[in-house]
């Protein structure tokens, strides 16, 4: 047995404890994608009602070279579930990252940036109004915590005063 400053650990016991160790494979290598997908679905709506995806959907899914974990596709298929209608999946609710992979973003135009700028003036009207308590700008701007930091982050609004 050895000491730490931490305390006393056994030297064994890391050895007694891994039994075993998976290698699973990540999600751009996985052949039952289809499978996981519609699992996937089934397991983010209620017992009580269904859902379903379209062919072009579920093929745009499997196709995707996900470069992250299975995390990644239950959020992509929770974010569509969340925006499409009547409980089916389509190729439009998907994020565009996956619907056009590779496709460059267009430039700005002149109208979305003049959009950005009154944003984000409004934003930091509200926030000054409320003195920078951010629950308060949210629940006046009627949108999640979350959402609003999203924003701040978005247009570069420092979280502390100037």
């Amino acid at each position: 047995m050895s000491c730490s400053s931490a305390g006393c650990s056994r030297e064994d016991l890391y050895y007694r404890l891994n039994g075993i160790t998976l290698e699973l494979p990540g999600l751009a290598a996985r052949r039952d994608k289809e499978a996981l997908i519609r699992k996937c679905i089934a397991s983010e709506i209620p017992a009580a009602t269904s859902a379903s995806i379209e062919g072009a959907a579920l093929d745009r899914l499997a196709s995707y070279t996900w470069p992250g974990n299975i995390r990644e596709l239950r959020n992509t298929i929770r974010t569509a579930l969340a925006i499409c209608e009547n409980s089916v999946i389509r190729l439009s609710d998907l994020p565009a990252e996956i619907t056009h992979p590779g496709r460059q973003t267009a430039a700005p135009s002149e109208q979305d940036i003049s959009l950005a700028h009154a944003e984000r003036e409004a934003l930091l009207r509200v926030i000054e109004m409320n003195d920078w308590v951010m629950s308060h700008v949210a629940t006046q701007l009627g949108i999640s915590r979350n959402t609003l930091y999203r924003k701040i982050k978005r247009h570069g609004i420092p979280l502390t005063r100037n």
